[in-house]
């Protein structure tokens, strides 16, 4: 994920229009001001020519009449006392003032209906939109998601209940409409358009609010004869998290919505963990420091294990990690018995002490017996974005002469990056990671669980199934998952969407990873390969059949045609098209341990 855009560089345009923004009511004062003034001058020059007594004072009243939109006309010829006629030419000053006062007026007119009626001139407009984004909810996730949608040139409408929400004109003045209301209101999301849009957010500030939100928009799109609406649940507790995301997968049969639950501490933990840890690579042996064991340390050190998993069933080394809060016996302990994979490849060590206790400022943790630096990574994951970084920078001035990467987990960057970049010391060096920053965003639709497995089942088709020597992949299904053609990506999503309900049929349920022998895991060739590769074949068939292909001799892209548009049984389907769909079912379980699940065998109970 790319963190949020920058904001657009100071140019004098700019300048010049946010200081016009900035000074508008003044302006407008001022240039009324000049058009009583100029009215009020030009009407006693034009009555001065024509030889009329009127005084300034009934000048005044007739240019203050102007305001209310009245004309401000005056005969070319006047009657003169003696009975005659006379010319009489409209001055300059009144010319421009009767121009420019009823202009302000009706300038400040449509302001004021613009203010008072801006929320209907919305809903208007939504009725006639499509493909949009709702965001339910206004707080700093939904306003970081709004900001972001809006760089990439999405459509986005937000449902805020409170009214006088901060936020409401920053994200009415990037471009977002607004809808005030409930969102768990059918009337509510039909206003934001729900049956139009492409999807569909959850951030409101509580778990249950958030499923009631999606649970309204399933009822509504039942309704509906369209493709599913992806509806997006922020889960705060992890833990609740973890139990959802069993149940996404498990969900069988065609649902109105596409459900996908995301938390803030896994997918921020899940990117930290990808982008510190090389498991890969032999030569890399970190040792590792976590600093507070809250929701966010707690989901790094559960994704460090699944990182490293591989390593140590290649190696069998244990990846150190200390792990350091006031209470981090009891979490450690707790944390290894929920995830058993956490004991089997880190040695865990907790650290009980406090980041303000002087055992902690002494640093004594941060050396080996040998006098050596004991760690290469620290993550500092506390709760309070002041602590943290005070947290940090303490570290940084223990281990200035080390070669050691510290990273201060903060709710957002709020421009510290920059700073703590320039406050790196020695050796040592000092980031800062905006975790609403990186995680608050469209592209977290990506780390959800479908979207993971679904990218997942690319990479591993991409190391299975190589192209021909020779055969450009131009265009094909093995090019990077952000390149490829979106007919290819919907494929994928299909597949992982599916897998559930096989599974279920065959009596394995899908659970997250918690345990090492889930990397051991196969599947039995005559009971559990045959029959799910054929239900694989018949979910592809179906799905090239609803985008209009059928069978050919030879593969033609253009007119739709493929030779393996045949049913399981029929002569004409290969021997190597059926391995080909087997190989896809024995890549089942990888699939879920790199979207963090594992698959178990439902034991069935015999009743006497």
């Amino acid at each position: 994920m790319k963190p949020i855009a920058d904001n657009p560089p100071i140019t004098k345009k700019r300048k010049f229009w946010t200081l016009l923004k900035d000074f508008q009511i003044l302006l407008v004062f001022f240039l009324g001001a000049v058009g009583l003034l100029l009215s009020t001058l030009g009407f006693r020059q034009y009555y001065q020519n024509a030889e009329q007594p009127y005084t300034l004072a009934d000048c005044f009243f007739q240019a203050v009449q102007l305001l209310s939109l009245n004309s401000g006309a005056v005969p070319p010829m006047q009657t003169l006392a003696d009975g005659s006629l006379k010319a009489v030419q409209v001055p300059w000053a009144l010319q421009i003032g009767r121009l420019l006062t009823p202009a302000v007026t009706f300038y400040t007119i449509i302001k004021i209906l613009l203010a008072i009626f801006r929320d209907n001139w919305h809903l208007l407009r939504i009725r006639f939109m499509g493909g949009h984004w709702i965001i339910c909810g206004l707080g700093r996730k939904g306003l970081l998601l709004a900001r972001e949608l809006r760089d990439q040139g999405e459509k986005a409408v937000v449902i805020e209940r409170d009214p006088t929400n901060l936020y409401l004109n920053v994200v009415r003045s990037i471009g977002c409409k607004v809808v005030i209301g409930d969102a768990k209101d059918p009337l509510t999301l039909d206003k934001a358009g729900i049956s139009r849009a492409s999807a569909l957010v959850a951030v409101c500030g509580s778990d249950n609010l958030n499923a009631e939100i999606a649970a309204q928009a399933g009822e509504i799109m039942k309704h509906l004869n369209r493709p599913p609406l992806t509806c997006t649940i922020h889960v705060e507790d992890p833990r609740l998290w973890v139990m959802l995301r069993e149940l996404e997968l498990t969900a069988t049969g065609l649902q109105p919505v596409r459900l996908e639950f995301f938390n803030v501490f896994e997918n921020g933990a899940y990117m930290l963990a990808d982008r510190h840890l090389h498991p890969d690579d032999s030569q890399h042996n970190p040792a590792l420091l976590v600093v507070g064991l809250g929701n966010m340390g707690e989901s790094l050190v559960v994704n460090i294990a699944r990182r490293w998993a591989r390593r140590y069933k290649a190696d069998q080394k244990k990846l150190k990690v200390l792990a350091l809060d006031p209470q981090a016996g009891r979490i450690c302990a707790a944390l290894q018995i929920r995830f058993p994979l956490v004991q089997d490849v880190l040695d865990l060590v907790p650290l009980e002490m406090d980041t303000q206790c002087a055992e902690f400022h002494c640093g004594s943790f941060l050396a080996t017996p040998q006098g050596e630096c004991a760690i290469t990574h620290a993550f500092v994951c506390l709760e309070e974005d002041t602590l943290c970084l005070n947290t940090a920078l303490s570290l940084m001035q223990r281990l200035r002469n080390q070669a050691v990467q510290i990273i201060a987990i903060q709710w957002e960057d709020a421009g510290f990056s920059e700073l703590t970049e320039k406050a790196s010391l020695g050796v040592a060096s000092l980031t800062s990671f905006g975790l609403l920053n990186h995680t608050c965003q469209s592209h977290l639709l990506d780390d959800g669980t479908h979207e993971r497995l679904a990218r997942a089942i690319h990479r591993v088709y991409r190391r299975t199934f190589t192209p021909a020597p020779g055969e450009s992949i131009e265009g094909s299904a093995h090019m990077d998952w952000d390149k490829m053609n979106e007919g290819y990506r919907v494929s994928n999503r299909n597949q992982a969407d599916d897998i559930g309900r096989k599974l279920a049929a065959l009596g394995y349920r899908i659970r997250p990873w918690v345990e090492l022998k889930a990397m051991d895991f196969t599947f039995d060739e005559e009971n559990d390969v045959e029959p799910l590769a054929r239900e694989e074949h018949i979910r592809w068939m179906n799905e090239r059949v609803s985008q209009g292909w059928r069978y050919g001799e030879k593969r033609d892209n253009e007119r739709k045609l493929h030779p393996d548009l045949l049913p399981w049984d029929d002569p004409r389907f290969s021997d190597l098209a059926k391995e080909k769909d087997r190989n896809t079912v024995r890549n089942i379980p990888g699939y879920l341990l790199e979207a963090g699940f594992q698959l178990e065998k439902i034991e069935k109970v015999e009743h006497s």
